[in-house]
């Protein structure tokens, strides 16, 4: 369902998308596992920040996404 217009927001009655609230204090996550995975490879390296292979694949799956 597209909502093309503010009144077709649940916040402005209309009709909501999904069938449980959504709150801003309680994120979708991704699988536990894969988390604690991806921080310890990141702990390993010692490379948080500056060209890191976590910070290469996140640009990397980001580029992909918007198509640049």
């Amino acid at each position: 369902m597209n909502k093309k217009r503010v009144c077709d927001l649940a916040f402005f009655g209309g009709k909501p998308l999904f069938r449980k609230k959504l709150h801003v204090g309680c994120p979708n996550t991704c699988d536990k596992k894969i988390l604690q995975k991806n921080i310890v490879e990141i702990l390993e390296s010692h490379r948080f920040t500056n060209q890191g292979p976590k910070v290469q694949e996140l640009e990397k799956n980001i580029a992909e996404k918007i198509g640049v």
